[in-house]
């Protein structure tokens, strides 16, 4: 398509992407994003977009609570966002809320209660009252979030804008600065230490001046007219982040000197073999000896999957 104008956008801004080589104006969706994008070698221009909020603004007072309340605590995201790395944990945080509301509960949604090994010491202190869900339907879901009286946005990965879209919906929210950050100005919410964030359980509501900026950079419409702007007027826009929160955050907290240590897709890799069957050998010694053996377990029950659909479709003919 000769002169045809390339503009990409990376959702998971912190992994790797060929759009970085080929787009004609590459998009900043976090400040994290930014810092990252300096160990890319990005052939385009770049303009900051942000991730667009739908979420109504319910605007809602809170009183401050006691330590003897009876408090629902909850947070929800894929496993690995809540997985302890390079001293960054999130159960000193969630010790210290049970063991100081000592009427209170702490759901997490999206963790795996069986495999996920670290949060077992903290299930053990506080069983009835620590309570983990790998799934949920999404009435119930819906359930879980209306009872709570505290969202905490998952560490050390934040859920993206997910902290922000439960500020605006009206809920309180609280969280430690991660060390991947800078995907809203509600990230001006969260606590430096444990002893802040349980400060600020006690003492502080949500700000009504951060929710003001948090519309300024992800508000529907905010994120509409600088995409508009860009792909109609050619306007960059510059990282709007930056002026409503200080960087704090550490772009090499998921790097890994050594082997691969985090799981690859299987069906990925059955594919490239097909290519060429060299391309296994070549992954499996950069593979560490964990994820080796599951890889070469996955690929055996995927072949083993892909036998079992040919023979019964063999037996139909």
């Amino acid at each position: 398509m000769t002169g045809a104008k390339i503009f990409f956008v990376n959702h998971a801004d912190h992994v790797f992407t060929y759009g970085s080589t080929v787009a004609d104006v590459y998009f900043e969706i976090s400040t994290f994003g930014m810092h990252r994008d300096k160990k890319k070698s990005i052939s385009g221009e770049k303009s900051f977009l942000g991730i667009p909020l739908s979420t109504q603004l319910v605007p809602k007072k809170h009183r401050l609570p006691g330590k003897n309340d009876a408090l629902h605590f909850f947070s929800a995201a894929s496993p690995f966002k809540f997985k302890p790395v390079k001293g960054y944990d999130p159960r000193p945080t969630i010790h210290r809320i049970l063991s100081e509301f000592k009427n209170s509960t702490f759901w997490i949604v999206g963790a795996n209660p069986y495999t996920n090994i670290w949060w077992w010491p903290l299930k053990l202190k506080y069983w009835r009252r620590f309570k983990i869900l790998s799934s949920v339907p999404y009435a119930s879901y819906l359930k879980l979030l209306e009872k709570a009286d505290f969202y905490v946005d998952s560490y050390p990965t934040p859920g993206g804008t997910a902290f922000a879209e439960q500020l605006v919906s009206g809920r309180r929210c609280v969280g430690l600065r991660a060390p991947v950050q800078g995907y809203s100005p509600a990230d001006n919410l969260k606590s430096k230490s444990v002893d802040d964030l349980i400060e600020s359980i006690l003492q502080s509501d949500n700000n009504e001046l951060v929710i003001e900026s948090v519309y300024a950079v992800n508000g529907y419409d905010a994120v509409k007219s600088r995409y508009l702007a860009c792909l109609y007027d050619n306007i960059l826009c510059a990282n709007e982040m930056e002026q409503h929160v200080a960087w704090t955050g550490d772009i090499a907290v998921y790097e890994q000197a050594g082997k691969i240590t985090s799981a690859v897709p299987p069906a990925v890799i059955a594919k490239l073999i097909g290519y060429d069957k060299r391309f296994l050998f070549a992954v499996l010694r950069e593979l560490s000896a964990m994820q080796r053996t599951k890889m070469l377990i996955k690929l055996a029950l995927l072949r083993l999957k892909s036998l079992a659909g040919k023979g019964a479709g063999s037996d139909k003919v």
